[in-house]
């Protein structure tokens, strides 16, 4: 039995190969390792350095035989020195670092791209794919499959793909890739709605009587209370200070300082999720409560259990453990359904904005109050739970039950003696 010849692989810029030789002549095979069966071809010659060089161009002129880049592209990336995939996403976090007027972006933001590229460049390296030049609507493909494949969720997966998308986009841009390099997907949906589960009036009454109950958590109590009736983000809430109550006009002023940063120390600049500065009224349990507090500090307005300030991961934190665990079994749900089990911080959202559309409050009003241009965001925080349905529907008239002095008669006494005569 012939030894078995030794194949060393090579992973050039487009496609993989395995570097063999056949009489002292080298070749490269690439009939398996890629999405294409290359075939093997011969490289023509018996010195390494010559045969890698000759892989390099062989590598190349399949590229563009199978359509993966044209001879334009080709030649523009060959007269500049290629831009790596992680290459290019520093540049572009660098871009997105810069100050907000010269078009950078907020430190959340940013966390979440870095988030996306940690995992987009490892999964386009083991497909073979290091440079931003070799980037295509295939790779975003596989790599959207890839994330349904470890259960992410579809508005991730959007978030994450449109991220690659934007960063291309940037390069262009830059000329750091020519402008015909931009990727075209088929136009995805947009994310449409929502799993967030929304509190109930009675799970919302359960949560603060609890709090009561307990000295320990009255500071809790005061959170729920301010986040149910304001339908402000916990780190909205949580930078919210007395000098943003106007008692006098009845009104809370959340200001937006994003853009003051010559003004106020970057420690303590508020920033909001729109950064956009929003004003609404005050709800009168909510200014009642405010109106017990303590306000002789002058600063943020609620504290933790122990008078620092509030901090949103240990709020959560404690809500689940001291408010929902213990109220699970008083509200239980079917396990593969949605119910109190599953609320966070943020279902305190969704509650204020269902309970202010079911109580008639216009559309644009309630716009202004959570700090939304859209409408489309407020039917994603709107719920309609199945008691509201029951009472809306009880009140509707479809018909005049009266005609005259003469009631409709609904039920047909001999229809309902036939039918009961049939089943029996």
């Amino acid at each position: 039995m012939p030894k078995q010849r030794k194949k060393e692989l090579i992973v050039c810029k487009y496609f993989r190969w395995k570097l063999g030789k056949r009489n002292g002549v080298f070749f490269a095979d690439g009939r398996s390792g890629n999405r294409i069966n290359l075939g093997r071809h011969s490289l023509g010659t018996k010195d390494k350095n010559q045969a890698l060089e000759a892989m390099k161009a062989l590598d190349e002129q399949m590229a563009v035989k199978h359509g993966i880049i044209s001879k334009e592209n080709l030649q523009f990336q060959n007269e500049a020195n290629p831009l790596s995939i992680g290459e290019g996403w520093s540049l572009y976090h660098a871009f997105c670092s810069q100050p907000r007027v010269t078009g950078g972006v907020k430190e959340s933001s940013r966390k979440r791209y870095s988030s996306v590229f940690a995992k987009f460049i490892p999964f386009a390296k083991k497909k073979g794919f290091l440079y931003c030049h070799q980037l295509s609507g295939d790779l975003l493909r596989s790599y959207a499959a890839w994330l349904d494949g470890e259960s992410y969720a579809y508005r991730t997966e959007y978030f994450e793909i449109t991220t690659v998308k934007q960063a291309i986009k940037w390069w262009i841009s830059e000329e750091r890739l020519p402008a015909n390099f931009k990727i075209k997907l088929k136009k995805m949906p947009k994310p449409q709605g929502t799993d967030t589960y929304c509190f109930t009036l009675e799970e919302v009454t359960a949560m603060i009587e609890l709090c009561q109950s307990q000295p320990q958590l009255w500071w809790l109590q005061q959170v729920i209370i301010a986040l149910a009736s304001t339908g402000l983000r916990i780190s909205e809430l949580s930078s919210l200070r007395w000098s943003d109550i106007d008692f006098e006009h009845n009104r809370l002023q959340l200001t937006d300082e994003s853009m003051l940063t010559h003004k106020i120390p970057k420690r303590v600049r508020r920033i909001t999720k729109s950064s956009r500065s929003r004003s609404f009224p005050l709800s009168s349990q909510f200014k009642s409560m405010l109106e017990s507090m303590d306000r002789s500090s002058g600063g943020t307005i609620f504290k933790g259990r122990y008078g620092e300030d509030l901090n949103a991961k240990s709020v959560r934190d404690f809500f689940r453990r001291k408010v929902l665990d213990p109220l699970a079994k008083r509200f239980p749900s079917a396990p593969s359904a949605f119910g109190l089990k599953d609320g966070r911080l943020h279902s305190f959202r969704h509650y204020f904005c269902s309970t202010c559309a079911n109580n008639n409050v216009p559309e644009l009003a309630l716009m202004r109050w959570l700090g939304h241009r859209n409408s489309d965001m407020v039917k994603h925080y709107y719920h309609q739970n199945d008691h509201d349905e029951q009472l809306r529907m009880s009140s509707l008239l479809f018909f005049n039950p009266i005609v005259g002095n003469t009631p409709i008669v609904i039920n047909n006494p001999e229809v309902a003696n036939t039918i009961e005569k049939t089943a029996s």
